[in-house]
């Protein structure tokens, strides 16, 4: 069974419950829906870190999700993903890591397993590339080799960091050959030296990946004008996104940035 993540986040026990219910198809408490499961079931919950907010009763639907992890642990498998920031920051506050057998970090993909991801991806289109106007059949393995190298450097060997830049890449198509060229990593200088409120609301939405404006005001406890006013000069400044569904997040082409100088500077 599989838990999605609620489109921006939650804290809301009702909700989850909710949430929970139409993952399993079933009524009742959670408790009852659990127990009904087969012996030997697999639950995988998305995004740990949309499940809360800093608020009175922030912690409540984890600390619901861990007492049925505790309650049914002989019978089902959990497994809880979220980022690694986010799991740091609520493992200082709840001790998370105590539910769980173990906790399995995903490293970065290296410049060989991410041109080899890239290119499987790529091939299933039924196009071929080129670059720098010499066909990917005529491409030199050093040529190949520094394309990638540079794909690495550019994401830190996140997959879909690297998968977004090869898309971003391809600058022409021409019949069923695209055109692509190396990535640039910008200057992170302008980052480094952002305004400090400004980092503090990044920061707050870079761990839990997508809020909406009234948890924000939650969270800073300031007036409703104030969270406007913010988002407003964060969307303009080109920093934040919001979803179809009123959500905020970092914008795409600045989040893995955001996130290399938070951890540069130890921000994360």
């Amino acid at each position: 069974v599989q838990l999605a993540s609620p489109p921006y986040a939650v804290a809301d026990l009702d909700f989850f419950r909710q949430w929970l219910r139409k993952a399993l198809q079933d009524e009742g408490s959670p408790e009852e829906m659990l127990s009904a499961l087969p012996n030997n079931s697999c639950i995988v919950l998305n995004d740990l870190e949309m499940w809360w907010e800093r608020s009175p009763d922030g912690f409540a639907v984890i600390n619901e999700l861990l007492r049925l992890i505790t309650m049914f642990s002989e019978r089902c498998l959990f497994i809880v993903n979220t980022s690694s920031h986010s799991f740091r920051f609520l493992n200082r506050w709840l001790n998370i890591e105590d539910a769980f057998l173990a906790s399995i970090e995903c490293e970065a993909f290296d410049a060989r397993e991410l041109q080899e991801a890239i290119l499987l991806r790529h091939r299933s289109t039924g196009l071929s590339f080129e670059l720098k106007a010499t066909n990917e059949r005529d491409l030199s393995d050093f040529a190949l080799a520094r394309l990638f190298n540079k794909i690495f450097h550019y994401s830190a060997g996140n997959i879909g960091v690297a998968l977004q830049a090869w898309i971003s890449s391809a600058s022409a198509l021409n019949e069923n050959r695209i055109t692509v060229t190396a990535p640039v990593r910008p200057a992170l200088d302008a980052l480094e030296t952002l305004d400090k409120e400004w980092l503090a609301w990044l920061l707050h939405i870079a761990l839990h990946k997508r809020l909406r404006e009234e948890s924000l005001t939650r969270a800073f406890r300031c007036d409703p004008a104030h969270t406007a006013s913010m988002i407003d000069i964060l969307l303009r400044a080109g920093l934040l996104h919001r979803s179809d569904q009123q959500a905020l997040e970092l914008h795409a082409s600045v989040r893995p940035f955001l996130l290399r100088t938070f951890y540069e500077t130890q921000l994360l």
